[in-house]
């Protein structure tokens, strides 16, 4: 098998629709959870507040995306939004 961190985003959303498994929906996390901190930190900038903001937003996109495809979108506009600052 794979190792997580060897397959790509959209790889990862299939896993994680199949079988909404833990180690998948970690490996995005770790890949995409610091993107979503900087976000909610321009959005709030305080720390504490922030914490609970990007861990509910990581949460509420874990249960609201259907097939991954959406998810992978909001992902890889972070992303560019992000490589563009």
């Amino acid at each position: 098998m794979t190792e997580m961190k060897d397959r790509s985003d959209s790889q990862l959303l299939n896993a994680f629709a199949e079988a909404r498994d833990e180690a998948t929906f970690a490996e995005m996390v770790r890949r995409h959870g610091p993107l979503v901190w900087r976000v909610c930190y321009r959005v709030l900038g305080r720390t504490t507040d922030v914490e609970d903001a990007a861990q509910a937003t990581l949460l509420a996109l874990a249960k609201q995306f259907d097939d991954g495809g959406e998810l992978l979108v909001l992902l890889e506009r972070g992303r560019e939004e992000r490589d563009l600052c």
